[in-house]
């Protein structure tokens, strides 16, 4: 058992759901690291967010309106029903701790995390439907410009270099990770992250294009449905509904079959990792998710 922010980063470096919103409502706190940071955080979570939007959209003022308010409407909803389920799992997490792990354990608990996410970008759905038909073509411009930037340091992370280069900054970001939750790493323990790296069957180059397909999606989704004048409210909010489902589970079914086995290959890698740390490396683990655990229900409790 162990953290899944702790994971190969593939599915952040894959998932284009980012265009959408990035809530991370419990994740971007825990990047902050430190109790009052987490607390601080997540209590900012509505102008952080809607400053991360913004940045993509570059948002008017009756758009700005809107999305503000929606967003406070949000993060009310997550505190209240959501995040008492993310303390529910890093319960799960912590208590699991002490004990080896299987990949089919990590990569359940994945998926939970990973539903609550979808679930909570699906409510940003509404709001995007209304303000669609506002967009102006400088705004689908500035967009697709991020997105540009975004992608330049994708590539800069993921592509760039020789094979050993770009394993080797793998490992180093991974044992950076790790290191956070368990301490340091024993020079055994470093080369399962190696051997972990070495054995991927990964296609960042795959993963790239897929990235870009679904950017390309998202622009020619937007357009269509600010400019069909014919298309009623409901239908609006269908079709971009559709498109998040679509980011979030690629329609081709070579390239889902492709993240289903990366997926499995990092939850098999991180179990490996896990059940070769020592009784003090999973206690320190305990110890930090039960600050993590302690500090979201904390955050219930101040609604």
């Amino acid at each position: 058992m162990t953290f899944p922010v702790c994971c190969d980063r593939l599915q952040n470096s894959v998932n284009p759901v980012r265009w959408i919103a990035i809530i991370g409502l419990l994740l971007a706190a825990l990047a902050l690291g430190g109790c009052s940071a987490v607390r601080l955080g997540y209590n900012n979570a509505q102008p952080l967010t809607y400053w991360w939007l913004d940045r993509y959209f570059d948002f008017d003022t009756p758009q700005a309106e809107r999305v503000r308010a929606d967003l406070q409407t949000l993060h009310d909803w997550h505190r209240s029903e959501a995040l008492p389920r993310v303390a529910g799992m890093l319960q799960t997490l912590r208590l699991g701790a002490p004990n080896d792990t299987t990949p089919e354990q990590l990569c359940s608990l994945y998926t939970a995390f990973r539903s609550d996410a979808a679930a909570t970008l699906g409510r940003l759905v509404p709001t995007l439907a209304d303000i669609s038909p506002t967009l102006t073509d400088a705004q689908l411009a500035h967009i697709a410009q991020m997105f540009d930037q975004r992608n330049q340091k994708w590539r800069t992370e993921w592509l760039d270099g020789t094979p050993a280069q770009r394993a080797e900054r793998r490992i180093k970001g991974m044992v950076k990770r790790v290191q956070w939750f368990y301490g340091d790493l024993a020079p055994e323990q470093v080369a399962v992250i190696q051997e972990h790296v070495n054995s991927s069957t990964v296609d960042f180059q795959a993963v790239y294009d897929e990235r870009l397909a679904r950017q390309k999606d998202a622009l020619q989704t937007l357009r269509a449905v600010r400019d069909n004048g014919a298309i009623t409210p409901a239908e609006r909010e269908a079709a971009l509904h559709a498109l998040l489902a679509r980011a979030i589970t690629p329609p081709d079914p070579a390239v889902r079959a492709a993240w289903a086995r990366w997926s499995v290959q990092t939850c098999t890698g991180v179990a490996a990792l896990h059940n070769r740390t020592t009784e003090a490396q999973r206690a320190r683990l305990a110890d930090n998710l039960q600050t993590y655990e302690d500090d979201a229900r904390a955050l219930v409790a101040q609604r």
